[in-house]
């Protein structure tokens, strides 16, 4: 009985293998095709899963190959963190945060004012504060592949790194107030502010330590044939400790520690300890061993996308609204922010376009909206961030390419 139980899952866990293996070579062929009309392989990806999943119905069992999507993004996230140079943020941080907290309020305002009109005013302020979040995967990966450089790319990576970090508070913020609105208790604005500022507080530190280690062990690294492969362990073990200790940490003491943040921060922590020769070394090295697994990331990102959000034909409403809006307040209040700071016109013109993919994060905060407000308004809450991801997923990395197509930073010749 015992060896029966043991041959099953053994038989489930190959089973998941092949189903990973099929996801990366559908994701692969349709990337290419897409890559062939010249559209963005990224959006490729997305759409070989929409295929495979919810309108073939072929890939069913995702949940075992969620580890992959969440070891990938820790990835992009890792790369996120090591292209933040002090020498660099010295000359365009002010630039950045102006632009970030610009487009986060007003996306968070527009949101809010459009859909009051149509749903309740605290489900208005969650969504609000929802749609702030930008995806940066789509992002990464395409500056990645395109090499591109340029006010605008050197302007896009900052911003969405601390994008998160900002949405994730502002989103405790409107916990704290719509909360009060929906069951008439009393406005607790301090905690509101306190928790997500600690679980923020907490990700920083925690990605803060493994950077220290990796950085010093990095150093350590002496210049021989051998030096490429002992990069790339260090840098595997740095991202996998971090996802892993964040995701562990948050089970245990049910706190919020960003799987994102926590590899960012070990990446910005790391890259500023060491020289630009070891810094190439390891991109080099991580650019070599990541494609798969960034196939099968955006391939599962399309196969978990659930198409039945469009089957409520009252809620297409608020759907239109929420995307309508969103779009609206990234573009004017990046816009506004870039005029505040005097940039150049591609980040006035194309920085907004190029921060509306949504995903992950957004999909965190609406799964914690739903435990705070269980029932019809955690479900209305859900349906219209997802049916917004799935539009924001498919069309994201396209704007990502076509600003940086239009702003003249794309170097790789291949995509000229």
């Amino acid at each position: 009985m015992d060896l029966l139980i043991l041959n099953a899952g053994i038989g489930s866990s190959y089973e998941a293998l092949f189903e990973l293996a099929f996801i990366i070579v559908v994701g692969l062929v349709v990337g290419r095709i897409f890559e062939f009309v010249k559209l963005p392989d990224v959006t490729g990806y997305l759409f070989a899963g929409l295929l495979i999943g919810p309108i073939l119905g072929i890939i069913k069992n995702i949940e075992s190959l969620e580890i992959i999507s969440s070891v990938a993004l820790g990835f992009i996230a890792y790369e996120i963190g090591t292209e933040l140079w002090l020498g660099k943020l010295k000359k365009s941080g002010k630039q950045v945060v102006i632009i970030t907290f610009a487009q986060a309020i007003l996306t968070f305002a527009s949101v809010t004012l459009a859909l009051q009109f149509f749903l309740d005013l605290e489900i208005a302020i969650v969504l609000g504060a929802i749609a702030t979040a930008t995806a940066p995967a789509p992002i990464m990966v395409l500056t990645k592949k395109y090499r591109s450089k340029g006010p605008l790319t050197d302007t896009l990576l900052p911003v969405v790194g601390i994008d998160d970090a900002l949405g994730i508070l502002i989103f405790g913020i409107a916990i704290a107030i719509a909360k009060p609105i929906a069951y008439g208790t009393t406005l607790d604005l301090v905690s509101g502010v306190a928790i997500p500022l600690t679980e923020i507080g907490i990700s920083c530190l925690l990605g803060a330590v493994i950077g220290v280690v990796v950085g010093l062990a990095i150093r350590t690294i002496d210049e021989n044939s051998q030096k490429e492969s002992k990069f790339l362990d260090v840098t595997v073990i740095a991202v996998l400790l971090s996802v892993s200790s964040a995701m562990l940490l948050s089970s245990k003491y049910h706190l919020h520690i960003s799987p994102i943040l926590v590899p960012m921060v070990t990446g910005f922590v790391y890259t500023n300890m060491i020289d630009k020769d070891r810094f190439r070394t390891q991109e080099r090295v991580i650019s070599n061993f990541t494609p798969p697994m960034l196939i099968a990331f955006f391939t599962i990102a399309g196969v978990e996308l659930d198409l039945n959000v469009f089957s409520n034909p009252v809620m297409l409403v608020g759907i239109a609204i929420y995307v309508i809006a969103r779009a609206i307040g990234k573009v004017l209040g990046t816009y506004f922010g870039a005029c505040a700071c005097e940039s150049c016109d591609s980040i006035k013109k194309y920085c907004g376009i190029a921060l509306l993919p949504q995903a992950g994060v957004s999909i965190g905060l609406s799964i914690a909206a739903s435990s705070v407000f269980p029932g019809e308004i955690g479900a209305k809450i859900q349906a219209i961030v997802l049916a917004g991801i799935i539009i924001f997923e498919l069309i994201g990395p396209i704007l990502v390419s076509y600003s940086l197509r239009k702003a003249n930073e794309i170097r790789n010749p291949e995509y000229l």
